[in-house]
């Protein structure tokens, strides 16, 4: 991805409009324009521009159209030379063309409208007449070769632009006037990328075009045409083109990738394995599970020189023979598509993949993905897990656990101290990363080319939870009153929410010997209650993408509470469930009174834990300050976090399950409410 952005912030909060597209303006633009024009049109327009936390800002979010409404006054400041003065002043000649909007060059910047300035990184900090804005959070050291910002009124018109491009960075005459011409284009309102046209000067990878493509002009001219309204909702222009916007493939794509199928010969393994492991959960755009995958097949790889990283790129590239993994020169500034990020943790060998997904592409393909891991993992477990997880970034969803135990070096626990794949492995990565397998195809869609070559129903049979999670409570004995609060718990028409897989806990502020001897007692005692490490307290070296669970001991000494948040992520797991993730959690520990406090801290630790307000008698505090989980408290714990019992599953299923079993008869439930 370029590290060129255009940034575009408005002056006032974005009021509800009246400019919802008409049938006639519907009709008329599907009339003279193609759906790959629509479609280009809606990334371009719509998708946010990709600054993530390089500049200390979020992603910007694009909803709704921003355009010009009047005659744009330009000045052109800083490092201006002939060539440089010509090439803008052609730009905007262009730009005026394609618009029917009048643009005139002024020498005096307070009567322009639009400024554009090429200057030094180290001149950024300098007034350019740029007002007080979000520039003045921005950490400018870190912008690589330009970028733009523009605000506008209530109703979506842009009332300033601004295009900067750097001057004293490492790039030639040429490439230095493409960064111009991005920043001035965006500056009319279409302002993100796409990787969908290396040759438009939207191109998010490296690209260095001198001017603008046929294709980027038809959206030029779509954008200010009278059909496209300022203000116009991303809403309502996705409404009445979502016939266009929801085809993530082309025919022809499937057809070509049934031919690979056609022509090649893989085992009932592997394409088991490739349909429990090849998709990625459903978005906005697409319904349901589909292929995700870097759209490039030359990848651009950040590591150290360590040997456990090396010897995992060996292995990529020697398995996976249609991408190309480079490691950029040390001058390189392009973006990076992989970058393995060392940490360490003496707690817990956990290692995670982070992909960040590019959702202004209705194909939901890859920008880039990070891969934590700990160097100080034996050989033995560092070179599967990191190369599992580099796969996992690549787009695969192997997870951490796998049932493929005799059929896998990959995916099973076998320790190995070098890096091997069997057969099926070899199948797997060969079929989920040829070039014919496009992001953005759907479950339906690979599984109805493959049903046509191999006998599906067979190899996959259904997955029925419910089933599994009865085969476990026919071999238990609750105690009554687990069976009270079990009822009470799953009493009402919600679903279950629970972590899952490790948790990284960690502590902000100033905790002192005692909070963390109570809080490390309280994690001992919800894993001994839980039958396995579910929790962890990391170290400071550990990044903030790998933390669930922030315990905030906070200096506000006025307020005794602790307040506990938590955010769920829902995603479709199996046709009968949905997946309700716990991701992140707070819980802010005020300094006062600390035998009240350790208490709140106990109770909203558990509260967090279960999902539920009501945790009386779960646990009990002890005269040391210290906690113990109650016997029938394991109980509850040992049942709702059973690898039985998923998130998404109805809870009043699964009571009827338990009444099935149990005698609940002289059962009572009590009012229970949901801890949010």
């Amino acid at each position: 991805m370029k590290k060129i952005f255009f940034l575009c912030i408005t002056t006032c909060i974005i009021l509800g409009c009246q400019n919802t597209l008409k049938n006639n303006e519907i009709n008329a633009i599907r009339q003279n324009y193609t759906e790959e024009e629509i479609h280009y049109y809606y990334d371009v327009v719509f998708g946010p521009e990709g600054l993530g936390n390089l500049f200390g800002v979020s992603d910007v979010k694009r909803v709704r159209v921003e355009k010009f409404q009047k005659e744009i006054k330009y000045h052109i400041q800083g490092h201006v030379d002939d060539e440089r003065l010509a090439f803008t002043k052609s730009t905007f000649d262009t730009l005026a063309q394609l618009t029917s909007l009048k643009t005139f060059h002024v020498q005096d910047k307070k009567e322009a409208n639009f400024l554009v300035i090429f200057t030094r990184k180290d001149e950024l900090t300098v007034n350019h007449g740029i007002e007080n804005t979000v520039f003045d959070t921005i950490n400018f050291l870190n912008l690589i070769r330009g970028m733009g910002h523009n605000t506008t009124d209530k109703d979506g018109t842009i009332e300033m632009a601004y295009a900067i491009s750097l001057v004293d960075v490492n790039l030639s005459q040429e490439k230095n006037l493409h960064v111009m011409l991005e920043e001035v284009t965006q500056g009319f309102g279409l302002g993100s990328d796409s990787y969908k046209y290396p040759n438009s000067i939207f191109y998010e990878g490296e690209n260095y075009v001198g001017q603008l493509s046929n294709l980027d002009k038809r959206i030029i001219g779509l954008h200010y045409s009278p059909y496209i309204k300022a203000g116009l909702k991303k809403s309502e222009f996705y409404e009445a083109f979502k016939d266009i916007l929801r085809k993530p493939t082309q025919k022809e794509e499937l057809n070509n990738f049934e031919n690979f199928i056609k022509q090649s010969k893989f085992s009932n393994t592997a394409i088991k394995m490739f349909c429990e492991t090849a998709f990625t959960d459903s978005n906005e755009f697409i319904e349901e599970s589909h292929i995700q995958k870097f759209v490039s097949d030359q990848l651009m790889v950040k590591s150290n020189d360590s040997m456990l990283i090396g010897s995992v790129i060996t292995c990529l590239r020697k398995n996976i023979p249609y991408l190309s993994f480079n490691e950029p020169e040390p001058q390189y500034k392009g973006a990076l598509h992989l970058s393995f990020n060392p940490f360490s943790n003496k707690d817990t060998l956990r290692i995670s993949g982070s992909n960040r997904y590019c959702d202004k592409l209705i194909d939901y393909q890859l920008s880039y993905s990070d891969v934590f891991y700990n160097p100080k993992l034996s050989k033995k477990i560092g070179h599967k897990i990191l190369v599992r997880n580099a796969l996992n970034a690549l787009g695969l969803n192997l997870g951490r656990k796998s049932k493929y135990y005799g059929d896998s070096d990959l995916l099973s626990y076998r320790k190995n101290d070098k890096i091997t794949l069997s057969q099926y492995d070899q199948e797997l990565l060969k079929l989920f990363f040829h070039p014919s397998l496009k992001s953005g195809m759907t479950r339906k869609n690979v599984l109805g080319v493959l049903q046509k070559y191999y006998n599906l129903h067979a190899i996959l049979p259904l997955y029925k939870p419910y089933e599994k999670l009865e085969a476990h409570i026919k071999s238990l004995t609750l105690s009554k009153k687990a069976k009270e609060y079990i009822k009470n718990y799953l009493s009402g028409n919600d679903k279950i929410i629970k972590w899952g897989d490790e948790i990284l806990v960690k502590t902000e502020g100033s905790p002192n010997s005692k909070d963390i001897k109570l809080l490390k007692n309280i994690i001992k005692n919800i894993n001994r209650s839980i039958g396995e490490d579910k929790l962890f307290i990391s170290n400071d070296s550990t990044p903030d993408e790998l933390i669930d669970y922030k315990i905030n001991y906070s200096t506000k000494k006025e307020t005794p509470q602790i307040k506990s948040i938590k955010v769920i992520k829902y995603k479709e797991t199996y046709p009968n469930t949905n997946e309700m993730k716990k991701l992140k959690a707070i819980i802010s520990v005020y300094e006062k009174e600390p035998i009240l406090r350790n208490k709140n801290l106990t109770a909203n630790f558990i509260k967090s834990m279960l999902s539920t307000a009501e945790v009386t008698g779960v646990y009990a505090n002890m005269p040391d300050n210290s906690i113990e989980i109650t016997d029938w408290g394991k109980e509850v714990l040992q049942l709702i976090y059973h690898p039985t019992l998923h998130n998404g599953m109805e809870k009043k299923k699964i009571l009827g399950i338990l009444e099935k079993h149990n005698d609940f008869s002289s059962i009572n439930t009590m009012t229970s409410t949901n801890h949010e």
